[in-house]
């Protein structure tokens, strides 16, 4: 007796069919990671897997899927470029603390280079010592919006740290104390 072949090879066919219509589940690699790990991968059992920050950008993962703490990450090994890489938002940065700027060096440049606005600033609660710790000048701050009336700070912290008594538009730093001649 010969094999039927037309049954079994419409079957196949037809389980073929089937299977390309069904819509394929889109899984990122947190998600296919965190279901790989019982679903509690945390940062540094993924970097005992191997897993580098490079390999979120190479995926194409978000910043703002990014569901661990700034000091996870940074202890993980995120930088502040592989922040820019994944497309941080102004909007992601309420979740620094002061310390996260001083250990992923983050200045004013860095935060231009987001596209941060004066609301964004405003929202960050920065005082004005700390726009100036981070690099921030007064023409700076006009260039993305900030007015004096907008800006949370008295006119006496204003011109103590963004103006001189000459006009300008931003206090001079001064020189490091290595530099200033001494008797």
């Amino acid at each position: 007796m010969l094999p039927d072949f037309g049954t079994r090879r419409s079957a196949s066919i037809q389980a073929v069919i089937n299977a390309r219509r069904e819509p394929v589940q889109q899984t990122s690699l947190l998600q296919r990671a965190r279901q790989a790990l019982g679903g509690k991968a945390s940062l540094s059992t993924l970097k005992l897997q191997g897993m580098l920050p490079e390999d979120f950008i190479e995926k194409q993962v978000p910043w703002c899927d990014m569901y661990y703490s700034i000091d996870n990450c940074i202890a993980f090994g995120f930088t502040w470029e592989h922040m820019r890489a994944m497309a941080i938002q102004p909007a992601d940065l309420n979740t620094f603390a002061w310390k996260h700027y001083k250990q992923l060096h983050i200045g004013a440049k860095e935060l231009m280079d987001i596209n941060i606005d004066v609301h964004d600033i405003i929202n960050l609660k920065f005082t004005a010592p700390q726009l100036r710790e981070l690099g921030w000048t007064w023409a700076m701050l006009k260039d993305i919006g900030a007015t004096e009336e907008i800006l949370p700070m008295t006119p006496t912290e204003i011109r103590t740290y963004f103006r001189n008594s000459g006009g300008a538009t931003s206090v001079s730093v001064p020189a490091p104390r290595s530099a200033v001649f001494q008797f």
